[in-house]
């Protein structure tokens, strides 16, 4: 039997309980969409009509575009955002992020199998300029066989591989903006992979699109397939470049939650 004097995370015990780490995630300050649990409200034909916030205040509805071709997926015990190629199917959280120069984000995914994700999230300040549906975003993309998280303005760029978690497992990515810098951590074993540019010019408040990049119809190559399982946004948050103890911790419960809640399966 092995002992150790210090007191272990949660999540770092192999039969770890995994309502006990969902309900930790709540804790952790974000807006949490997850396929777990009640918060997906779903039609007669399974489209998803809400997405209800597990944790955090926020709803996300339909994107313009989306007329009924976002369905909840349902694999096994987990369900979550199923999206199609060039169909858009995204939901949006309105006005969820005030200062859209400084946010974290999380998005946990099942791959599409052709490797053609394309966009997992976009913050998008169209509304707030008065742009309509043509305003400045910063977006998450993954496709042949690498992630890419950039804006509309070539300001911020940073482009790494994609997760090495097979097409057939669940993948994690987490991500953070602050101002003329990003950073992502595409996998839990490889480390926090950063860009530095200028400013993007980002002015909030922003919506915060999921699976898709905005209310515009039309772009279809930017619309890939795979589900989307979990979406964390925190506001106002820096989780990768400069994080303080809270954050280290939050990333943390975030890992214990993606290995035991998903990997572990």
């Amino acid at each position: 039997m092995i002992e150790l004097d210090e007191t272990l995370p949660l999540g770092a015990i192999c039969n770890a309980d995994l309502d006990s780490l969902q309900s930790h995630i709540g804790t952790l300050g974000a807006i949490w969409l997850s396929g777990q649990g009640a918060g997906m409200q779903v039609g007669p034909e399974d489209e998803l009509l809400a997405w209800d916030a597990r944790a955090g205040d926020g709803r996300a509805l339909p994107s313009l575009p989306n007329e009924g071709h976002g369905k909840a997926a349902y694999i096994g015990d987990i369900a979550g955002l199923a999206a199609k190629p060039e169909i858009n199917c995204g939901m949006v959280l309105e006005a969820a992020c005030p200062n859209p120069t400084r946010f974290s984000a999380a998005v946990i995914y099942l791959p599409d199998p052709t490797g053609q994700t394309r966009t997992l999230w976009s913050m998008n300040t169209a509304q707030a300029q008065g742009k309509g549906d043509r305003g400045d975003y910063i977006f998450l993309s993954e496709s042949d066989g690498e992630v890419t998280l950039k804006d509309t303005k070539g300001a911020l760029e940073l482009t790494t591989k994609a997760p090495l978690a097979p097409l057939d497992q669940p993948r994690l990515i987490v991500a953070s903006v602050q101002g003329s810098q990003v950073a992502l951590i595409c996998d839990t074993e490889r480390g926090v992979q950063s860009a530095s540019g200028q400013d993007a010019g980002l002015r909030g408040p922003a919506d915060f699109f999921i699976a898709c990049r905005s209310n515009r119809r039309g772009l279809p190559k930017t619309l890939g397939g795979g589900v989307i399982l979990d979406v964390l946004l925190w506001p106002d948050c820096d989780l990768l470049m400069d994080p303080d103890a809270q954050a280290r911790a939050r990333l943390e419960a975030l890992r214990h939650y993606y290995l035991w809640g998903y990997l572990a399966l």
